[in-house]
């Protein structure tokens, strides 16, 4: 018997177009769903979700989409006057979204890629195993979350759209994340060292801790000099409050002393990067519950 082609897809063997077209059809279905998946089961809630589903696949109610459907409506963006507005350029090219990107420090992914890209590179590669990966992401998602309601709040109640308070925002919901999903995380262990200040500047190290956030919370500082000598400390309780809240207590009562001591040059360490940015003005505005202790901190410092 002589050896025969055999089209393993179909029952009889025989090769056939719809056979084909099947076998196609099934992988374009697989990449999809992989996709699709991979947005669904993303830690967050389920209308975010969806505004990624539908920027992934452009399909977001933007003046670009809206026009190529026939609606007559302005084609400008209402952030910056831009003739044309699109997903690409609300949450990658506006002058009003790029210093958030730049603070975020992903503008290198950006560059000439397309934005759609990159944020499916970015979903694709989350790994909720690993701490940083699902801040990263968590933080991504959240940026482009408050981007689209701040753009939506400006063009029909007039809100003014500030940058800085989406960020703010954002990095909120980005470390809520993990508590509220409750994804264990396996923290190694880190060794840290004081390190002296530079004459003729005086270091307070400031701290707080909390029973539960908000629960129970106490605050304490020490004060040392170049020398790494005993200037000053202090410590007490401040009530029921959040670490945010407690961490800018304890920074205004470090001022407080230093300003009763007359002590000058005086820095402040603390481990929240967020309550440092604002004394050191990169950040502008303050989160309300501590707008007012970051205010007397800057008054008293200055």
């Amino acid at each position: 018997m002589e050896d025969q082609y055999i089209w393993s897809v179909t029952s009889k063997g025989h090769f056939s177009v719809a056979s084909t077209y099947s076998i196609s059809l099934k992988g374009l279905l697989h990449q999809s769903q992989s996709k699709w998946l991979k947005i669904w089961h993303l830690p967050t809630i389920p209308k975010i979700q969806h505004l990624l589903w539908k920027t992934i696949h452009n399909k977001l109610p933007l003046p670009d989409l809206l026009l190529n459907r026939g609606l007559n409506i302005s084609s400008r963006c209402n952030l910056c006057d831009e003739p044309r507005q699109s997903t690409e350029h609300l949450f990658m090219k506006c002058p009003l979204i790029v210093p958030i990107w730049n603070q975020v420090g992903i503008t290198h992914l950006l560059g000439n890629n397309n934005f759609i890209t990159v944020l499916e590179s970015i979903i694709t590669s989350l790994n909720t195993a690993n701490r940083d990966s699902i801040l990263y992401t968590a933080l991504v998602y959240s940026i482009l979350w408050y981007v689209w309601v701040g753009y939506w709040d400006h063009t029909f109640r007039h809100e003014p759209f500030i940058a800085n308070r989406i960020l703010l925002r954002a990095i909120t919901v980005a470390k809520e994340t993990l508590q509220h999903f409750k994804v264990r995380i396996h923290h190694p262990t880190r060794f840290i060292s004081w390190s002296r200040p530079s004459s003729p500047f005086l270091k307070f190290n400031i701290d707080s801790a909390s029973r539960g956030n908000p629960g129970e919370a106490g605050i304490g500082g020490v004060c040392c000099d170049s020398q790494a000598r005993f200037i000053c400390a202090f410590f007490e309780g401040v009530g029921w409050n959040s670490a945010l809240v407690a961490e800018a207590l304890a920074a205004r009562r470090a001022l407080s002393i230093a300003r009763n001591l007359n002590l000058r040059h005086v820095i402040i360490e603390s481990d929240n990067l967020l309550l440092i940015n604002l004394l050191n003005g990169q950040i502008a505005e303050a989160p309300w519950r501590i707008a007012a202790i970051v205010s007397d901190c800057r008054s008293i410092s200055f």
